[in-house]
């Protein structure tokens, strides 16, 4: 029997052999290679004047942003050679442009990076110095005044994100009624007023404002159907709503343009 487990454990010995060698020829493949890249960076193999980016080449369509802009802000970055850039400062770089909104950057081999852009869409102006993107960012940009037909949303900074959300659902319900939002504004007392594409002026206060605002969708119909093309409507009544028409010189000497429609005379109220 001690002859048999001898011969067992002679054998297991033998077939651990090839593993071993296997072992130590894998971890000795591994330190040469150490060893060669070591050199390869000393010897300056891989310097910026042996590998230089010769291609820029971008995947975003360019419409904000030129391709020289692009060149311009990775400049600095370039004299460092292809594989000693560093992708994440040179994304940084790209994501100072005022119209981008986030920016990648891969390698190419040999010689070329590959730049995606994704730039800011805007959809408002906030109190008419920045812009509103489409993802709600707040961007400043240049040439900022050449940019029409976008609505302008103003109100104190710290209830910026609360106007955004306004200004989505109220422009949703004056879908109905083929309206939209030329401006809306929140003061600092918190009243909201809003100005229709039509130009008339809206007051809603600062109380139920979504309710005051549904009631003239309620009533738009009968107002067009009377020819009723308000100047300024007021919406700070419990059940109605006041109307201010414009003037015309022509046919209105001293007329008092203001018609109420069911409010029972009441007072304006916030």
């Amino acid at each position: 029997m001690s002859s048999v487990a001898s011969q067992h454990q002679s054998a297991e010995l033998l077939a651990e052999q090839p593993q071993r060698v296997h072992g130590l020829l894998w971890w000795s493949m591994v330190l040469v290679s150490l060893l060669l890249l070591m050199l390869w960076f000393q010897r300056g193999w891989i310097a910026s004047d042996r590998w230089p980016v010769r291609w820029i080449e971008i995947t975003a369509p360019e419409q904000r942003v030129s391709a020289e802009q692009i060149r311009a802000r990775l400049r600095d970055d370039l004299k460092n050679g292809f594989f000693s850039l560093d992708l994440r400062h040179m994304g940084q770089q790209l994501e100072s442009i005022s119209w981008v909104a986030s920016a990648q950057i891969q390698r190419s081999w040999p010689d070329t990076l590959v730049v995606s852009i994704q730039e800011h869409r805007p959809v408002a102006y906030w109190n008419k110095q920045q812009l509103i993107s489409d993802y709600g960012v707040v961007f400043n940009a240049e040439e900022i005044s050449l940019i029409q037909e976008l609505p302008v949303l103003s109100g104190p900074t710290q209830r910026r994100e609360e106007v955004i959300q306004q200004w989505l659902l109220w422009r949703e319900m004056l879908m109905p009624i083929g309206m939209s939002i030329a401006s809306l504004e929140l003061s600092e007392r918190g009243s909201w007023t809003l100005t229709m594409s039509n130009g008339a002026h809206v007051a809603l206060g600062r109380e139920q404002t979504s309710a005051r605002l549904q009631r003239l969708v309620d009533v738009w119909p009968q107002l067009t159907s009377r020819n009723l093309y308000a100047q300024q409507i007021d919406l700070r009544y419990s059940n109605g709503l006041a109307i201010r028409m414009p003037v015309v010189a022509a046919q209105i000497s001293h007329a008092d343009t203001t018609r109420r429609v069911n409010a029972a005379n009441q007072e304006p109220r916030e």
